[in-house]
């Protein structure tokens, strides 16, 4: 052995993974980038038995699960896709060609789904004179109000002054909000504080970012930020709802 390789300092050990900030919420690294950013404007994915890579939107599908910004660019190379799931998974993976036309109705479905169980439960109304009524009550605070994404500027700009403490979403069209209520159209719909409300959060982060081909992003009322009952959108659980962050570092987890 050479004295100078007898003398060469050891490389020092490499940084641990950096952990989720409790400030920021739960964090995960996408697959397709390898950037790390908030949980709620990702997708899990795990691939099935017969290794299809499977968008797991409710987060409940057993196995090793994979993570990709909730954006069509992220899913637009099917190819190098397949083989990044592949190298992750240590398998051969296929990837849908409408693997993003796919989430984007699973995401809207779900959307949608949780509109209706929310209007059924007497939690959600819609009609702009409404809605108008319940925000002026203070029912929107910790609340969702939807405002169709086709809509004009002008009525929305006249209703997001009034909701104080809610979250703003645009991700359902007017066809979309008005099949949730049972008619033809609707503008303006608002979802109460409550379980309901936080899934949809979760769920509308994610579809916003597939609509509009960046990561979900939803504005907040006037003092939302302040309302105890205004959830984090980095805090979606298993299944839509809220829950305490988790450190992951490698981006991939096992659900049990």
């Amino acid at each position: 052995m050479t004295l100078a390789a007898q003398t060469r300092t050891p490389a020092p050990p490499a940084p641990p993974p950096a952990a989720d900030d409790p400030e920021a919420g739960p964090t995960r690294r996408c697959l397709a980038s390898g950037a790390r950013g908030p949980k709620e404007g990702m997708v899990r994915f795990v691939v099935s038995p017969a290794g299809e890579a499977v968008p797991d939107v409710a987060g409940r599908l057993p196995g090793r699960g994979f993570w990709l910004r909730a954006e069509p660019a992220m899913m637009k190379d099917v190819r190098a896709l397949a083989r990044l799931f592949g190298r992750a998974a240590r398998r051969p993976v296929k990837v849908s060609g409408d693997l993003a036309e796919r989430l984007e109705k699973l995401l809207a479905g779900r959307c949608l789904e949780r509109i209706g169980l929310a209007r059924r439960a007497g939690q959600a109304l819609a009609g702009a004179d409404k809605v108008a009524e319940a925000l002026g009550r203070g029912w929107g605070r910790g609340g969702v109000l939807l405002e169709a994404a086709d809509a004009g500027p002008g009525g929305r700009d006249k209703m997001a002054p009034l909701a104080e403490g809610a979250t703003v979403i645009r991700a359902l069209t007017a066809d979309e909000l008005g099949a949730a209520f049972g008619r033809a159209r609707t503008v303006h719909a608002l979802v109460a504080a409550g379980g309901h409300a936080d899934a949809l959060r979760c769920d509308a982060a994610r579809l916003e970012g597939m609509r509009a081909g960046g990561a979900g992003r939803q504005n907040k009322g006037p003092g939302a930020e302040d309302t105890a009952e205004s959830l984090s959108l980095g805090a979606c659980a298993p299944g839509g709802g809220p829950a305490e962050a988790t450190n992951n570092p490698d981006g991939h987890d096992r659900m049990d």
